[in-house]
């Protein structure tokens, strides 16, 4: 892991930190209340002046509470990719990570490996992102929940991310993400919870499986007057698929809405993820094709290593304002607290070490839409300003007192890189990084320059201060003393956005775009740690990190594509070329089991990304493919494929000794081609039945590209059964396979300089699994 350098300040108070997070937990309080006194003036004004056009106001609420249709209908006027998951399909069958839930879409590789808690997968949006290993903050794409951001300049935790209670998910590729103020070339994943409105209902579920996995979760919603709410509890618990992999983890998920008038309403967020999770490690190629792939790495055995995410937590808000007709205002503000504990490690191997982070992140948005015809032509205009600052950020490296450990004994506790001794619970190093933060100011129009023909112009200004504040204990041969470097820049980045969509008929879209992306550092990464990565080290003293300067990520982004369905067929297909510059990459380091993060050489990602829905046969109904499905039998055959060719410009030289020559060389850590294909029947009755396959070529696993993975194939099978009532409550029970073939694969890569077959890097996906779903709403 290459987050666990961690430095404090000597002697610092603990009583002044704790004021200090007191007064910040104070301020999301404050701004929410700020957002309920703007909505109810709204309404008050509203009352005195009321509009004329209370028809289409009722109509604009039914489908602001109508989910994934009424989401896809508006993301359908983006000149660019996009996808929308709905939930209540998904949710038929195991619904374990967010592999579960983003499975079957174009654009977006979930990789789930057997490891590293419940929620150990990669996720990748066009290549970004792809870099890191599990158990990693995410990059490379903003993630969040309903409309707030979970990213933060400190990248994603990602503990909240429990895919069971949502409605639906909106996945927007690239600079199609550019009005939710991401500008990232992976683009955004909005999860959208349910609501007492979307889920009026009691509901109660479980899933038990292989490896001693067990889920459960109670959820209840409804609408009293002009409230409504939801609430869902879920526990999980499972001894893993591989060795040393056993987790659990606990979710509280709930939400309190309020409608003023039929124009304003407000909702206040809450999540709260707690978990604990023994971690594998990565193996080797040959350790996967071995006869016990799921056996862990041996020195992660050893040390115990361990994560613990006490009790991370989201509170937000999100104010809606409709001004006449035409003009919405949206307000959100958003604080978050993400504490995580790593260690400390025991055994012979274990790093005589406790490592403690402390974030906190509050974040505000405003959002102001027209949609008023001009001319008599359609124009939709959009303004924005999102803002996300890392209040407090303290990471810390505390000595442990470890009787096994060769490098001390109870009460002391040795530097593994010499022979001093260090007092048990002395902070070695602490990092700050309070003050870094996100700030974007966007415009948009979207108009209609002939009939159904419609351009998209846009800008966006980016600032993004980085603060990076290191101090460590050293020793000089003779004494104790304090050491601090220091690392602050600011970026500021012009972005353009232009697109056009042509609507052929109602059944069929051509579109173009071309946009600018930037990805900033994350405010920790280029802190070269003296305890993991081996920077300079002087007699084997401890040293301060040496603090690398980072640029920001830039990318220009080019996508041509077409989305429609006609008889039979619904589906889209788009080409993308982005032309990247300063990349930040993660090299791993193997050995170490440790990461930094570099700005790499020029790179060129282009892909092509396909979807296509078929009507095999269908009974009953109108006629009607991809409308309402209730009361038909219906047998569909779903098909995604990705096609990438990711490649370092021809002056590919990292800064690091020795020197690589990385010119023309295919990034690793993501497969060229990647088909994913589902057979789906659906009765009348109720009954369901699916069977689905992913198949994948191999990768790269250095970036001298010197080892492939072998490409695989892994087949699943889920069928139940749920009842078919107008309210959508009743039964589900259903069964699922995974891996039906019981496949020996490499799902993840955690990308080295260089690797071979008994290097340490990857990751195994999970054998064969059979788990029982039963669902129950009333």
């Amino acid at each position: 892991m290459s987050r666990l350098h961690l430095l404090s300040v000597p002697g610092a108070s603990a009583a002044r930190a704790s004021r200090l997070k007191a007064k910040w937990l104070n301020l999301p309080l404050a701004l929410s209340t700020i957002g309920l006194v703007l909505a109810g003036a709204a309404a008050r004004a509203q009352q005195v002046a009321p509009t004329s056009a209370t028809p289409q106001l009722q109509e604009v609420i039914v489908k602001g509470h109508s989910g994934a249709a009424a989401a896809k209908a508006k993301l359908s006027k983006l000149p660019g990719g996009f996808s929308v998951v709905d939930s209540a399909v998904v949710a038929k069958g195991r619904v374990q990570t967010n592999a579960d839930l983003l499975k079957l879409q174009p654009g977006v590789i979930a990789a789930a490996t057997g490891a590293a808690g419940f929620d150990s997968i990669k996720v990748s949006i066009r290549g970004s992102g792809v870099n890191n290993g599990v158990g990693y903050f995410r990059n490379g794409i903003k993630y969040e929940f309903d409309d707030l951001p979970v990213t933060t300049p400190s990248g994603t935790p990602y503990e909240l991310f429990d895919p069971q209670g949502l409605s639906f998910t909106e996945i927007l590729r690239s600079d199609n993400a550019f009005t939710t103020g991401d500008l990232a070339l992976g683009g955004t994943i909005d999860y959208h919870t349910n609501t007492g409105r979307t889920a009026p209902y009691t509901e109660v579920r479980a899933e038990i499986g292989s490896y001693g996995y067990i889920k459960g979760s109670a959820a209840t919603g409804g609408v009293v007057g002009n409230w409504d709410y939801y609430v869902n509890v879920i526990g999980e618990s499972q001894n893993g698929w591989q060795d040393h992999s056993s987790a659990s983890a606990q979710h509280f998920i709930a939400n309190l809405g309020y409608q003023f008038t039929p124009d304003v309403e407000t909702r206040v967020y809450f999540r709260y993820g707690k978990e604990l999770f023994y971690g594998p490690g990565a193996l080797s190629l040959q350790q996967i094709e071995s006869d016990k792939p799921n056996q862990a790495n041996p020195t992660a055995v050893e040390a115990n290593y361990k994560r613990v995410q006490p009790g991370s937590y989201l509170i937000g808000d999100v104010t809606k304002i409709r001004v006449g007709d035409s003009q919405n205002i949206e307000i959100g503000l958003a604080y978050q607290d993400f504490p995580i504990i790593i260690g400390p490690g025991t055994g012979t191997s274990g790093f005589p070490l406790l490592a403690k982070w402390d974030y906190g992140n509050i974040a505000a948005q405003i959002k102001y839409d027209n949609t008023a015809d001009v001319f008599g032509f359609g124009n939709e205009f959009t303004a924005a300003a999102y803002w996300s600052d890392d209040i407090y950020g303290d990471v810390k490296e505390e000595a442990y007192a470890n009787a096994n450990s060769p490098w001390g004994t109870a009460g002391t506790v040795a530097n593994y890189l010499g022979n001093t001794k260090v007092t048990a619970g002395q902070v070695l190093y602490q990092n700050k990084f309070n003050g870094s933060t996100d700030q974007t100011a966007l415009i948009t129009d979207n108009f209609e320059a002939v009939k159904n023909v419609w351009l998209t112009l846009g800008g966006a200004i980016v600032n993004t201060p980085r603060n990076f504040n290191t101090q460590a204990i050293t020793y000089n041969g003779t004494g104790w003393g304090e050491t601090t470097a220091r690392f602050k820049s600011s970026e500021t980045n012009l972005i353009p956005r232009v697109g056009v969509r042509w609507d052929v008929d109602p059944d069929l879209q051509v579109f173009a775009s071309y946009g600018g992306n930037i990805e900033p550092r994350e405010d920790w990464a280029g802190g070269v740690n003296d305890w993991t990565v081996g920077a300079v080290r002087a007699n084997g003293n401890l040293i301060p990190d040496q603090v690398l300067p980072l640029k920001n990520q830039q990318a220009d982004t080019a996508e041509i594509g077409l989305r429609g369905h006609y008889g039979i067929f619904e589906g889209s297909a788009d080409f993308f070329y982005s032309s990247v510059s300063d990349e930040l990459l993660t090299i791993y380091d193997p050995a170490l089991a440790a990461s930094t993060t570099i700005n790499a050489p020029s790179a060129t990602h282009e892909g092509v990304e396909a979807d296509l829905d078929t009507v095999l046969w269908q009974s009953g109904g109108s006629g009607d493919y991809f409308g309402n499905t209730n009361g038909v039998n219906r047998l569909h055959f779903v098909q995604v494929f990705d096609w990438y060719k990711f490649k370092f410009g021809n002056k590919g030289l990292l800064s690091t000794t020795p020197y690589y020559n990385l010119s023309n060389q295919t990034e690793p850590g993501i497969p060229e081609e990647y088909y994913q294909a589902e057979l789906a029947f659906d009765a009348a009755n109720g009954a369901f039945a699916n069977v689905d396959a992913t198949v994948s070529s191999g990768t790269y696993t250095s970036y001298v590209n010197s080892v492939r993975t072998a490409p695989y194939v892994v087949y699943g099978l889920t069928a139940g059964w749920q009842q078919q009532r107008a309210d959508k409550k009743g039964w589900l029970v259903s069964g699922s396979i995974t891996n039906l073939t019981n496949t020996k694969y490499t799902a993840v890569v955690q990308p080295s300089l260089t690797a071979n077959a008994t290097t340490a890097n990857v990751y195994p996906g999970q054998g064969f699994g059979l788990y029982a779903t039963v669902d129950y709403k009333f």
